[in-house]
């Protein structure tokens, strides 16, 4: 059975992810500017809105308004998949 959770237009979704075994996925700054570049860039592909995000050594939180279908799947596939290797939802 698909159990895909449906992101519906106009709600706002908590995106997070931890390192696994709670290990770091930013080691220094230049980890974190590349993250935050690379968000941006996939902001502007996107129907979304950032409304707060949260950096820390092994993990991250996005608080995100979905503004147009498949806005934060698809920035979960590209942007937090590619630059960290996987998300958890």
């Amino acid at each position: 059975m698909n159990r895909r959770m449906k992101f519906l237009t106009g709600e706002t979704y908590h995106l997070f992810n931890r390192g696994n075994r709670k290990a770091e996925i930013f080691h220094d700054r230049e980890d974190y500017l590349h993250f935050l570049r690379q968000l941006r860039d996939y902001l502007q592909e996107f129907p979304m809105t950032l409304i707060a995000y949260c950096l820390m050594p092994n993990y991250f939180h996005l608080l995100a308004q979905q503004d147009g279908d498949g806005a934060i799947s698809g920035i979960v596939q590209t942007t937090v998949a590619g630059l960290i290797g996987g998300v958890v939802l």
